[in-house]
């Protein structure tokens, strides 16, 4: 199986299984899948959906894509020749930090019909309240996720030039900043940025008094979420923000102050937060 660098729980999850990932420019095969996350939790790197299918797809082999952070609002991974498409319906779908699920999209009838099997069987199925959360949270996916990009994109603009590096696929020079506008209809909602130190970046979610620590994203609350804490690959000085529905001049007066170091007796953060 051939793994583009993302989200670490995928690699948890590979290793439990005892698949071992190669490198996605490993030589390819008929049989082998290629496991795609556009754009990349936490970084934000754009992957060339249509480019890695048709080499996959050249050798005989599949594509799944995770478009966690990309919903079908920005990004339609079938229409660009994925075979399989994911999404984790915990986050943006249902967007509201109040549910659990996922969604499995496939081309093919046959392989849709084998999955739905395979779940019945194994009774992994998504209870009669998660499902009616899910559905809610997708009356108003469009509206949240064009307000969120919008937001998400002015605050990676005014981060430019305050902190040592910031990761957004709306920047001039990120990674997939091209591709991100050929194939994406915006360019997401999840900003990951360094700061100069592990002990900055820890202390920073503390100073925060109107965004919340927690390791979730796609929410209508604003949250950040020190990366190191749960993926020891991270760069020890990395952040990751995902931009809720508050106004832009309250999340950037928040950021402002906390990368001050907020002097001011006022209330902070009360720190992590357990979420999906």
């Amino acid at each position: 199986m051939t793994l583009a660098d993302g989200y670490h729980g995928t690699r948890a999850v590979l290793e439990a299984l005892g698949i071992e990932p190669v490198e996605l420019d490993a030589p390819l095969s008929r049989g082998d899948l290629v496991w795609l996350e556009t754009p990349r939790n936490p970084t934000a790197e754009v992957l060339d959906v249509e480019a890695h299918c048709a080499r996959a797809h050249r050798a005989g082999a599949s594509v799944v894509v995770d478009s966690t952070l990309a919903t079908p609002v920005l990004l339609r991974p079938l229409e660009l020749g994925a075979d399989l498409v994911m999404h984790s319906a915990t986050k943006f779908l249902s967007g509201h930090s109040d549910a659990l699920a996922g969604v499995l999209v496939a081309r093919d009838p046959g392989v849709a019909l084998e999955l739905k099997t395979a779940r019945t069987v194994t009774g992994s199925v998504p209870g009669s309240l998660e499902t009616w959360l899910v559905l809610r949270g997708l009356r108003t996916l469009p509206v949240r996720i064009r307000r969120q990009c919008e937001t998400a994109t002015r605050l990676a603009a005014f981060l430019v030039g305050r902190v040592p590096r910031v990761l957004h696929p709306s920047l001039p020079g990120h990674p997939g900043e091209e591709v991100a506008r050929r194939q994406m209809s915006g360019p997401g909602a999840v900003i990951a940025f360094e700061l100069g130190s592990e002990e900055e970046a820890r202390g920073l979610p503390r100073r925060l008094r109107l965004i919340r620590e927690a390791t979730s994203l796609g929410a209508v609350e604003t949250l950040i979420d020190y990366r190191k804490r749960h993926d020891p690959r991270a760069p020890p000085g990395l952040l990751r923000l995902s931009v809720g529905l508050e106004d832009f001049e309250d999340l950037a007066e928040d950021l402002e102050g906390a990368l001050r170091g907020r002097a001011d007796s006022g209330p902070v953060s009360p720190g992590p937060i357990p979420t999906g």
